[in-house]
């Protein structure tokens, strides 16, 4: 290989590297504003808050953990709308609710892209949870994205979001 092919495949490499590095950081940067508490007006803390923007497995590098916040008043909802793709094939857990005396789960179901048509087996949906803030206090909500291994056999890791709820009354 003569040297002006070597320098020109050389400077592709790095050129692509750092686009890369560019738009990996933007990902990054972008979970750590996401984690930021929601705000409504001059309160933070609200009756309605929703969630969203969160794809089983896309959502997460190497098992990584998105921290979200939440602050409701006491009987305030919150509801977390969080993709789904079964294809591949991924996962949510069921949530795990570190004190059910402060949020509880009320309802959870599944939305499709297209109403009203019957979704082929494995076509990406959303999932749908929705919470109500029981008492005063804090706790975190977890739910695990997992998928299956190359065999289809054991479940791995992808990640987890967190999700910390303060509860005022």
């Amino acid at each position: 290989m003569n040297k002006k092919v070597f320098l020109r495949v050389l400077f592709a490499i790095v050129f692509f590297l750092g686009i890369s590095a560019c738009n990996l950081s933007n990902g990054i940067i972008s979970r750590l504003q996401s984690a930021a508490p929601w705000s409504s007006g001059n309160s933070k803390y609200a009756q309605e808050r929703v969630l969203e923007d969160i794809s089983c497995p896309e959502s997460f590098q190497e098992k990584q953990t998105i921290l979200k916040k939440a602050h409701l008043t006491s009987g305030g909802r919150m509801t977390l709308k969080a993709g789904s793709n079964p294809s591949m094939p991924c996962g949510w857990e069921v949530p795990d609710i570190g004190d059910p005396e402060v949020i509880t789960q009320v309802d959870h179901d599944t939305e499709w892209p297209a109403e009203g048509v019957t979704p082929k087996p494995g076509a990406p949906g959303t999932e749908v949870w929705i919470f109500e803030a029981r008492g005063e206090g804090q706790t975190v909500i977890s739910l695990s994205c997992h998928c299956l291994d190359d065999q289809g056999e054991e479940e791995q890791l992808q990640g987890t979001l967190e999700i910390q709820i303060k509860v005022k009354e």
